[in-house]
């Protein structure tokens, strides 16, 4: 059991680092035209708006997924347990950002790919809820 906690936080932080990059590379490439504001305040920008906005809302859920997980013992375990729901709504949210902005999105391997991530996503998340035991509750871990 040890090794889960382990494994999900080391997850966790390499895809803040991929989003890190992700967000810095877009805000240094010209050709994007991105602003910063733009990648934190959804719908700001006129061009591909829906798309761009699409993305800063996932990235502020991850943001704030960030904040509470670094305030946990402060915050609570219910109210960061709440707040990490959050996960479950911004992965849709970047996949929309993924499929509507991608410049590979037309592509026949972009697609083959987001399908794949799709149907393993659709199936970890039915695999959860059809598991799940009603009476049986996890007490957090307090891992150092």
């Amino acid at each position: 059991r040890f090794v889960t906690p382990a494994l999900h936080r080391s997850l966790s932080l390499l895809s803040v680092v991929f989003v890190a990059i992700h967000v810095i590379t877009t805000l240094a490439d010209p050709y994007a035209a991105v602003s910063a504001l733009a990648t934190v305040l959804p719908f700001a920008r006129a061009a591909n708006a829906l798309w761009i906005g699409f993305g800063a809302v996932s990235l502020d859920l991850i943001l704030a997924l960030i904040v509470t997980s670094l305030l946990r013992r402060r915050l609570g375990y219910r109210v960061w347990r709440l707040t990490h729901w959050a996960a479950y709504l911004s992965w849709p949210v970047a996949f929309a950002h993924s499929v509507g902005m991608g410049s590979d999105a037309p592509s026949l391997w972009f697609r083959l790919l987001a399908l794949g991530c799709l149907a393993a996503v659709i199936a970890a998340t039915a695999a959860r809820v059809l598991l799940h035991r009603p009476g049986k509750r996890l007490e957090p871990q307090v891992v150092t």
